[in-house]
């Protein structure tokens, strides 16, 4: 794609989400992104979000002006903004702290990579250095003795 954009962010929850929330946000956003060329990755966990859109400058412009403005968290902060010339993520993925099996089951794109690091290891291996250093700094914070069973070292 030649107007592929990259955009990160940072934002805190304005309440608890529980797993009926993620899901929801999962469902609505997944069809509405897909329309849009838009893919990326959406991390939760303990009322923090990193998200990752990937897509057309314009669509990825938009939508992260409305992410921001949508009151279910606060704190929005954008990390960078940038072109790429492939994409780190080929579908949307959300991904969040005990996520249960049940779930993953029923979404095989649900990710485990917060419970799960060894395999979410795996999975970004094929991704831009910088995402991989962002996932695993969201790891470490999240999970700090699975990362030191596996000898990860921030």
């Amino acid at each position: 794609m030649k107007d592929l954009y990259q955009v990160i962010y940072l934002s805190s929850a304005t309440y608890d989400f529980k797993e009926s929330d993620l899901e929801e946000l999962l469902l609505t956003t997944r069809k509405r992104n897909h329309d849009r060329k838009i893919t990326g990755l959406l991390l939760y966990s303990d009322g923090n979000f990193i998200g990752v859109l990937e897509g057309p400058k314009l669509a990825v412009q938009q939508l992260t002006r409305k992410i921001e403005r949508d009151t279910r968290h606060c704190g929005f902060k954008t990390v960078w903004f940038r072109p790429k010339n492939k994409r780190d993520f080929p579908e949307y993925q959300i991904a969040y702290k005990n996520c249960k099996h049940e779930m993953s089951a029923k979404y095989p794109y649900l990710h485990k990579i917060v419970d799960k690091p060894q395999s979410a290891l795996a999975q970004i291996s094929c991704t831009s250095k910088e995402i991989q250093i962002m996932i695993k700094t969201f790891l470490r914070v999240t999970n700090p003795h699975s990362m030191d069973s596996i000898g990860y070292q921030a």
